[in-house]
């Protein structure tokens, strides 16, 4: 069996936007994981198939608030646990007995009923003696054409975390099980027909949007716009104030025109690698640029940040302090709590900045 194809980030966007065609193969592209999702909490075919469509209308009708393409599988995946749960709660799961009771046909014959028997037995057998967690890595793995590679991304797993959560699943099968949960899970996969329902149900209020400028607008509409500049914006604001308030109290005591140039450039420098690295944050959130750059704009600050505060600044100031010691022997001593105070503030600004980042990059990977 292939592999399916990746998502596309693109098709996201365009079905944001209210492209049925883009939404038809996301639709496609995620039956497999959505059905499997929910087949691991219902433990039932067609049930699960009912929650797998009720998913897709209801992300359809709500996709144009996702803000970020990237995180689309985590949020159908939550949407999906969420509404099979739903389902377990407000309608009857039949037993066993009324299960096959409920398959069985009159006019089947007996070796017919015997195999119909046989495959359902296989999620008494194999499922219902899982964890949730063991029995969604396991249909998502047969349904994916047991691509490894395929879980992890689906699952929003790395690869050994994949590999684990699989082989400790595998261990927790009864000899013989897996082969036969496999053949059920593939037997049992959806076909074309649920893209198709899912299309047919959806509505069309949201018309066409192809076109790439439609797909832009979705992306920077009101909300995300209002997230992704607003509040950086407000953020480099408050980091330029500071500056500009630091530069202010240094030109103050500056002896002569050189060191008042000198901290010019400083503030310049510091203004300047501030708005570069929340603009550019800003930026690449809105359109959705890969996670080094987030980093490399981090970095780039840090770095500049703590040149001009441990090397820069000090050879601009170098000359004014070495007279003032020599006018007053108790200004070492001032000058060394500014010195102490100074690095304070710069291991505070790299903290806060640190703690940004991972925040950051915790909601980016997990996607909310």
């Amino acid at each position: 069996m292939l592999t399916p194809p990746t998502l596309s980030e693109t098709d996201v966007r365009l079905a944001a936007a209210g492209d049925r065609s883009a939404y038809e193969r996301l639709v496609r592209r995620c039956a497999g994981l959505v059905s499997a999702i929910a087949l691991s909490i219902v433990h039932d075919v067609g049930r699960s198939e009912d929650v797998a469509q009720e998913v897709f209308v209801a992300a359809w009708k709500d996709l144009a608030r996702l803000r970020n393409p990237r995180t689309f599988l985590p949020w159908l995946r939550n949407m999906t646990r969420h509404l099979a749960f739903r389902m377990l709660r407000d309608r009857h799961v039949p037993t066993a007995e009324e299960h096959l009771a409920g398959r069985a046909d009159e006019r089947a014959t007996a070796t017919e009923q015997l195999l119909a028997a046989e495959r359902d037995s296989v999620l008494d057998d194999a499922l219902m003696a899982l964890e949730v967690d063991d029995r969604e890595v396991l249909l998502v793995y047969y349904r994916e054409g047991r691509s490894l590679r395929q879980v992890a991304s689906l699952l929003d797993l790395s690869e050994p975390a994949a590999r684990k959560r699989l082989s400790r699943a595998r261990a927790r099968l009864r000899e013989g099980v897996e082969a036969r949960l496999g053949d059920f899970a593939v037997s049992t996969a959806p076909d074309s027909k649920l893209a198709a329902n899912v299309m047919a149900l959806l509505p069309s209020t949201l018309g066409s949007g192809a076109a790439v400028g439609a797909s832009f607008k979705a992306a920077t509409s009101a909300g995300a716009t209002w997230l992704s500049f607003v509040a950086p914006l407000a953020m480099l604001a408050g980091t330029l104030g500071g500056i500009s308030f630091s530069v202010r109290k240094l030109r103050a005591r500056a002896r002569d025109e050189e060191e008042r140039r000198g901290i010019g450039r400083y503030g310049l420098m510091a203004g300047a690698a501030a708005s570069i690295a929340v603009v550019g944050m800003g930026v690449a959130t809105v359109f959705s640029l890969p996670l080094p750059w987030f980093i490399g704009l981090w970095a780039g600050f840090i770095f500049t940040w703590d040149w001009l505060v441990l090397v820069y600044l000090p050879r601009v100031t170098a000359r004014r302090l070495a007279l003032e010691r020599a006018e007053d022997p108790s200004a070492a001593s001032r000058q060394h709590r500014e010195r102490v105070a100074a690095l304070a503030l710069m291991a505070l600004v790299t903290a806060c900045s640190v703690a940004s980042l991972a925040l950051l990059l915790r909601v980016l990977l997990s996607g909310t």
